[in-house]
């Protein structure tokens, strides 16, 4: 929206920067990157010397690649946590099944105070 409403490059870049800065947390240690491509960008957006092509170029690649490995990271850990929950799901839901298979459901009532 700010683009559109013709907000300067450098402004609008020096913003993105600080909002990328929030996610630095959780970039693993030793993983430098993302603070290097922010850095880049941050020094274009103040015009602090020159920032070439090259360096901007490296900014860009660095910043996709570490992006690329935050996604690919998000993705498995989302997936496993899923795939998780499911086996858990299930594993609950044939206990539940064997309780129900063994015990009188008149039980089950009275343990829960008479109602369910």
């Amino acid at each position: 929206m700010l683009y559109q409403a013709k907000c300067p490059s450098h402004v609008l870049t020096y913003a993105v920067c600080q909002v990328a800065r929030t996610a630095l947390q959780f970039v693993p240690d030793g993983e430098h990157r993302p603070r290097e491509a922010i850095e880049t960008a941050e020094a274009w957006a103040r015009s602090e010397g020159v920032v070439s092509e090259d360096e901007l170029a490296a900014a860009r690649a660095a910043s996709w690649a570490a992006a690329s490995d935050a996604a690919r990271a998000a993705a498995w850990n989302t997936a496993w946590a899923a795939a998780r929950n499911a086996a858990w799901a299930a594993a609950l839901k044939e206990s539940a099944d064997i309780v129900r298979k063994h015990i009188d459901e008149s039980y089950i009532v009275a343990m829960a105070g008479g109602e369910l």
